[in-house]
């Protein structure tokens, strides 16, 4: 149950940053490079909370779940400003998770 709002909250969240230049109309002006980074959002905080659901966020004590997903999303956060592929934001994301897992996994 837990994913399926999660699942919808994100996809809510997605709609209404792809929406908020329409319903803003000519009172919001977005470079191009908000622009391309707001398309990447709503997939970022899917593979996010899909990734935290796939891992069993909360099974492990919480905090240490929740700091490598954040280092996911940061590392793919700075890609897609750098107007980085899909992929590389991907794979960034991913050597983001791994590597700040493992991190915690080794110090706790």
């Amino acid at each position: 149950m837990n994913a399926w709002v999660a699942v919808l909250v994100a996809g809510a969240g997605s709609f209404l940053m792809r929406a908020l230049p329409l319903l803003a109309g000519d009172r919001l002006h977005l470079s191009e490079r908000w622009l391309a980074t707001l398309r990447h959002v709503g997939m970022g905080g899917i593979a996010a909370l899909l990734t935290l659901f796939v891992l069993g966020f909360g099974r492990d004590g919480g905090v240490a779940g929740l700091l490598p997903a954040l280092a996911a999303m940061a590392v793919g956060g700075a890609l897609a400003l750098l107007r980085r592929s899909m992929t590389v934001v991907l794979i960034g994301g991913g050597a983001g998770y791994a590597a700040l897992a493992w991190l915690v996994a080794a110090l706790g």
